[in-house]
Parts: structure tokens; sequence; C-alpha cells
């Protein structure tokens, strides 16, 4: 004879008490359905028991070194803070007293560091890059570009300037 074994919701209706007729009949027969009725009746008595405990604590408890370390801490940050915050005797620096000698020493370094100060209209001399001709001939005016491998000279002295201005 071949019958098929109970279900899981047909095991916990028995369990509840709530199961036909024909299902006690059948569970009473068959060794295997009592032994999966056994583990789901486990089952649910560690769930009952897991229920029944009461909840885990929610804050955190402290341990005694950080009761004894943040008065500390707030003690060092408050006397820091009185160190930091507190004036101290010196007072500002007095300003520099203006003196004209630094002053026009300052504009000479000035007039040194700025490779064409004192020429006026140096910079409309030179034309940029890729303007009209090549580097060699940037700043210069109606001199022909001389090719040295060809036996020529510079038309330039030692006491002319390569751009020409002055």
């Amino acid at each position: 004879m071949t019958t098929t074994c109970l279900r899981d919701d047909a095991l916990l209706a028995l369990h509840l008490g709530e199961a036909p007729a024909a299902d006690v009949r059948h569970l009473e027969d068959c060794p295997r359905c009592m032994r999966q009725l056994g583990r789901l009746r486990a089952d649910l008595a560690q769930i009952d028991a897991h229920l029944a405990m009461p909840p885990p604590p929610t804050g955190r408890t402290r341990s005694p070194r950080v009761l004894v370390w943040a008065p500390l801490t707030l003690a060092a940050m408050a006397a820091l803070a009185v160190v930091l915050l507190y004036p101290h005797g010196q007072g500002p620096a007095p300003a520099a007293a203006y003196d004209p000698e630094v002053v026009v020493f300052l504009d000479d370094v000035e007039d040194a560091l700025d490779p064409l100060a004192g020429y006026d209209g140096a910079e409309d001399a030179l034309e940029p890059l890729g303007g009209v001709g090549d580097a060699d001939l940037q700043g210069r005016t109606g001199t022909p570009p001389v090719d040295p491998a060809a036996g020529g000279r510079s038309t330039i002295g030692l006491d002319e300037s390569f751009f020409q201005v002055g």
C-alpha cells in the first residue's frame, strides 16, 4: 500500500490539534511522519525558549578606565584653551618705521631685475615667436640672416644687444 507522507503544514496542524482524522490515523501508522513531527516539536520548543529570554541590554557599559581618563582629558583641554586664549604680556610688535633709503634700495632692486627697465617702447620691438620669421630674427630690423657655413660674418658687434633695442 503506497501512502503519501504528511507535509509540514499538515504536521503543524497535528501539533496544534487541528488536523483531520485521516492525518491522525496516518501519523499513528507511519514512523517517518512521527520522526518529522518530533523534529518540528523540538524546533518549536527552541523558538519558544528563545522568545522567553529577556532582551539584551541596550545601553553600553563603560569600562572603569574610560571613567578615569575622561575627566583628565577634559582638564587638559581646558588648560590648553586657557594658555592659548589668555592674552600674553607681550604686546604687538611695533610697525616698522618708514625709511626712505629702504624705498630707494627696493626701487633699485626692481630696476635691476627688470631687463627692459629704462627702454621706452622696448616691449613693442619684440615680435612674438611664430610671427614673421624664425626665432633668430626676432627683434632685428633690416639685418639679413647670416649663414656661417657660407663664410659670412655676423653683423652684430660685441657692444650691440641681441635684440637691437638700445
